[in-house]
């Protein structure tokens, strides 16, 4: 919120737009195509959110909408252990999956704290 004037430049929207890649990425060609969907879906919510939120020009909103995205972080977790558990991915693929949804989750506790900075 302190410097950029686009959401496309923000570094935690850029990660967003990584995670999303990976799931894509991860996922395309799964044989259950429903859950791909659904775990797709939850990596463009992540996207999303820091879009919306942070087009608002509210602080308090961006927060409210990064604690959604972060959310969205922990059910694509949850995903994955499903994906684990039903091999419908690669032990590779969901380590990848995993690291770049950490560090997605990483950055928006960052982008919060810096947030909560530039209030004061």
């Amino acid at each position: 919120m302190c410097h950029s004037d686009k959401f496309e430049e923000l570094h935690i929207w850029k990660e967003a737009r990584n995670l999303v890649k990976e799931v894509y990425f991860q996922f395309q060609g799964n044989e259950n195509e429903q859950f791909s969907t659904i775990i797709k879906r939850t990596a463009l919510a992540v996207l999303c959110n820091i879009a919306e939120g942070y087009s608002s020009g509210s602080p308090i909103v961006f927060q409210s909408f990064l604690f959604e995205a972060e959310g969205c972080c922990h059910e694509i977790r949850n995903f994955l252990d499903k994906a684990r558990t039903r091999k419908y991915l690669s032990e590779e693929g969901i380590e990848k999956v995993g690291r770049t949804c950490g560090a997605m989750m990483a950055g928006i506790r960052q982008t919060l704290q810096r947030i909560d900075e530039c209030k004061q």
